[in-house]
């Protein structure tokens, strides 16, 4: 019988990860944002406009994203001749007011759904620079439907007018992916919110009042005070927060005054907006504002009665205690019958909801490879043998053995989570596998994987080192099993240089999101990678189906021991490689400068990430970039091969992971002629590789 459910489980999973890898292939075939650039003229003033095109149930984010999400991001390079290409910047107008995209968990995103576009206002000085010069512009984005797919988009074209009120003042080099109309630009063009001089002079609201308050739980929220003559919908923000340091802002609640004894009770006369903060204070029992410490928060302004837009900014210097303002208690929230204009954002609610379901699947999977990994492999090997010593122990000790071991497992993820949610928080760049680019921390990791290779051979037993048997065998009083605790912890140290199938997806969009989704997927990967010790913990006869111990084991234990000296030998190798010298690599160094020289000249370029504690890099090398086919490949297409070493913390590399959200190594790129980049996934093959040169 239980043979049976695990042959089942098993069929279901492979069943799942053939649908989600024919889906993401899909996906990597369709390029679901389009792009294209124009000159647009509005009475005298000339602005450079970036297009983008969503396809048809997709989205793309807005500055403040929302609970999660990446924004639209442009750069822009001018070659000023010889291959010298150097970054311009161009003064960016306001963005058009974004859609509210709001799902069943109340999760709230910030976006874009068909075409939009960003303007770039060109004054004198701007003009002088551009002209007569080529210009490549560079598009990163975030697209959502059933799930997220993060991608970019390079266009290169020339000013070739002086007079740029000319249609054809910027030429592209290649056939734009689509055509807009000038009606078109100027519709999206009129969707820019104005932005006044302060509220005060907002033409919409004169008495608009503000208040920044705290109440008894030292929980923060903004009011904002509205005057209206007609009923609202509870769907729209009126008030939508520009992206804030320190300040992680909730999705509005419309209120108004129900007191019998107000006058002012009727829906549509005064009508109160609150915004719930996370304020990021040091110490939040001290945080107070006055004029030494005011804090200015801008915000998109939706009149709910006009649909006007604008950008108000204000400034609070004023912390208010929710006892001070009488108005808060009578308020509540408005009633049921106010009009909601839903239909609009039903099927994106339902696909920004999807994906984050489908990025924990990611984790879950991705988790779950990680157990067959090369980096994880000795480590899995040593728990094995620890199972097969218990195989014959009582249910409740089996169960009580994976227990502690899942528990070193979760609580090792968990702590990497922390330190990554730090490290965003700081401002700091960082993904899998961050902490084997510290000396001290490969030292220690070498250490202890000799130490335990020399107790397989049987140099000691750790029970005769004093004190060392009570410290390890905890488990004899019933309590704890600290070794097992202990073997969890050093598999999951082990196994996060790796980036598997999946995983890299997910830890994108985690990295992307709030601390909360961080912790959600770095839970979930921490769920896959116990999951094969979770089932047997279920289903304990599974234990049948591993031979009883014997003196097989002695020399199985030795097996072991080899295996773990191996692994030391490769931490002592990356040790060396981040201290005392630094081993050069043949390939030609993987840079910024010269990616964009190639992408000028038009060729292909096959660029890869790699570091010597990475196995999961080495085993791609060995078995595939340094492999004969791969060569043919480089004749056949002509191929430019460029690599990153990420082994100790590189800086411009850093930058580039951030830029195009690459969480870790392995990481294997293909730049077209046309300059697009091609993410290929961590795991190679010469199929996959050219596969993905011929789209």
């Amino acid at each position: 019988m239980i043979s049976k459910i695990i042959s089942k489980t098993f069929k279901l999973l492979l069943l799942v990860i053939t649908i989600i890898i024919h889906s993401n292939l899909c996906f990597a075939e369709n390029i679901v944002v389009k792009t294209t650039a124009k000159v647009f003229t509005e009475g005298s003033k000339y602005y450079f406009a970036v297009y983008f095109k969503n396809d048809e149930g997709w989205f793309t984010y807005w500055k403040n994203p929302g609970d999660a999400g990446i924004p639209l991001k442009n750069y822009f390079l001018i070659n000023e001749g010889q291959n010298n290409n150097q970054n311009i910047t161009l003064r960016e107008l306001e963005w058009p007011y974004p859609q509210k995209f709001k799902k069943a968990s109340g999760l709230v995103s910030y976006g874009y759904m068909g075409i939009t576009g960003i303007f770039y206002e060109l004054d004198e000085d701007s003009i002088k620079r551009i002209q007569n010069k080529e210009m490549t512009i560079t598009s990163k984005w975030l697209a959502c439907k059933e799930t997220c797919i993060p991608g970019t988009t390079i266009i290169r074209g020339k000013f070739l007018k002086d007079d740029l009120s000319d249609k054809n003042a910027f030429v592209l080099s290649d056939s734009p992916s689509f055509s807009i109309s000038f009606e078109e630009e100027k519709k999206i063009f009129s969707s820019i919110p104005i932005t006044p001089a302060s509220p005060d002079q907002s033409k919409n609201f004169k008495n608009l009042k503000e208040y920044f308050v705290k109440n008894i739980k030292n929980e923060y929220a903004l009011y904002f005070q509205l005057e209206l003559k007609e009923s609202i919908s509870e769907s729209e923000n009126i008030f939508i927060p520009f992206p804030q340091e320190q300040i992680i802002f909730k999705d509005e609640i419309k209120l108004f005054n129900q007191n019998p004894n107000q006058q002012n009770k009727v829906l549509g006369n005064k009508v109160f907006v609150k915004i719930p903060l996370e304020v990021d204070i040091p110490n939040p029992l001290t945080f107070k504002l006055d004029a030494s410490s005011k804090i200015n928060i801008k915000f998109l302004f939706n009149h709910p009665i006009s649909k006007e837009k604008e950008v108000l900014e204000f400034t609070f210097d004023r912390l208010y205690i929710e006892k001070e303002l009488d108005f808060i208690k009578d308020l509540s929230t408005l009633s049921a019958n106010t009009s909601a204009n839903t239909s609009a954002n039903t099927s994106v609610n339902s696909s920004v909801n999807a994906s984050i379901f489908l990025n924990i699947l990611f984790a879950l999977l991705g988790g779950l490879i990680l157990n067959f990994m090369p980096c994880v492999l000795p480590v899995i090997l040593f728990k094995l043998f620890a199972v097969i010593k218990h195989r014959d122990d009582g249910r409740s000790k089996i169960v009580k053995h994976n227990f502690f071991y899942i528990l070193g497992i979760i609580t090792t993820f968990m702590l990497f989570a922390s330190i990554i949610i730090i490290l965003k928080l700081a401002g700091e760049h960082t993904g899998i596998g961050f902490h084997m680019q510290s000396p001290l921390f490969m030292f220690l990791l070498t250490l202890i994987l000799l130490t335990f290779s020399l107790n397989f051979f049987g140099v000691y037993e750790f029970s005769q080192i004093p004190g060392m048997s009570k410290f390890l065998n905890i488990e004899k009083s019933g309590k704890f099993f600290f070794s097992d605790f202990f073997d969890g912890m050093l598999a999951t140290v082990l196994s996060t240089p790796c980036s598997a199938p999946f995983l890299g997806t997910a830890m994108a969009f985690a990295l992307a999101s709030s601390p909360l989704m961080i912790g959600i997927i770095f839970f979930s990967l921490s769920i896959g990678f116990s999951s094969p010790f979770i089932l047997v913990s279920l289903f304990p006869s599974i234990y049948n189906l591993i031979p009883r111990p014997g003196n097989w084991m002695l020399y199985f234990k030795k097996i072991l021991g080899v295996a773990l000296i191996l692994t030391a030998c490769w931490t002592f190798y990356v040790l060396l490689s981040l201290t005392l010298f630094n081993i050069k690599d043949v390939d030609t160094k993987w840079s910024t400068e010269l990616l964009n020289k190639y992408a000028s000249e038009k060729r292909v370029v096959f660029f890869y990430f790699t570091a010597k504690w990475c196995i999961t890099c080495k085993v791609n090398e060995k078995l595939v970039i340094e492999s004969e086919s791969f060569q043919k490949l480089v004749l056949k297409y002509d191929l430019k091969v460029l690599r990153g070493d990420w082994t100790s913390k590189d800086e411009e590399i850093s930058k580039w992971f951030k830029q195009y959200d690459v969480v870790g190594v392995p990481a294997n790129f293909i730049q077209k002629a046309d300059g697009t980049i091609i993410n290929i996934g961590e795991l190679l093959t010469i199929e996959k590789i050219e596969k993905n040169l011929n789209l």
